[in-house]
């Protein structure tokens, strides 16, 4: 079983975050871009819109107080907005290198399933009409909103593991956040680590969650031989 990070929005979720705050003349971002908070904040990456507001509004201490507390729904809201700008609306295009790790693993007899904290529907029509919906049915897109219980929290993937019928401690999760590998340790999960940022905390972070492997790229061969030293 596996999450996968498989078309990398990450870079346009933060600058549809740098466009929201500049439109709402919170901050100036060219003096303090929001990546910078990746090295204070790795628990930003897959935390969601809402988390992430929070952190950036307050936690930055950008906005502070109660008034700060009140604006997170409007920046949310205009972010959601410039994302869906940036995006187009369409489906994204998959990386190849991630189609060639996708086929192998269906060729080795691997199951494939989503566990996200993301919104099902969002992910449905992200993977709609790409190369990733023979991979990923519907019946094996999870989302942590439809348990109540986001990541960290094992929910998300147990369930997952349930629906392919496997044991948690014979499922591997690739991902490329710290809550994809606190989720995964806390489901007795092993986890495969995709390293998005050059952050050094944000690398000691992942660290500490104690991957299988961390990779800064998708490359077959390397990928194969770790999950194959794994399955040993």
């Amino acid at each position: 079983m596996a999450t996968l990070v498989a078309v990398d929005h990450e870079p346009l979720h933060f600058l549809a975050f740098e466009r929201a705050l500049t439109e709402m003349r919170i901050v100036d971002i060219d003096e303090s871009p929001l990546t910078d908070l990746v090295e204070h904040y790795p628990l930003i990456v897959g935390s969601g819109d809402t988390k992430a507001a929070e952190i950036i509004l307050l936690g930055e201490g950008y906005i502070r107080g109660a008034w700060g507390s009140q604006l997170i729904p409007e920046l949310v809201a205009c972010k959601s907005r410039h994302f869906e700008s940036l995006t187009g609306g369409a489906p994204a295009l998959v990386h190849e290198p991630v189609l060639r790790v996708l086929r192998y693993l269906e060729e080795s007899g691997y199951q494939l399933a989503i566990g996200t904290n993301s919104k099902r529907e969002k992910v449905l029509n992200l993977i709609k009409g790409t190369e990733l919906e023979q991979f990923f049915p519907e019946d094996r897109v999870f989302s942590a909103r439809d348990e109540s219980e986001r990541k960290p929290s094992p929910k998300v993937f147990l369930l997952a593991a349930d629906a392919c019928k496997k044991d948690p401690r014979n499922c591997l999760v690739v991902g490329d956040a710290v809550l994809d590998g606190q989720a995964a340790k806390a489901a007795g999960m092993a986890w495969y680590a995709m390293l998005n940022f050059s952050s050094p905390m944000f690398r000691r972070a992942i660290e500490a969650t104690s991957p299988v492997a961390i990779a800064t790229e998708w490359n077959l061969e390397s990928f194969a031989a770790t999950i194959n030293a794994w399955g040993t």
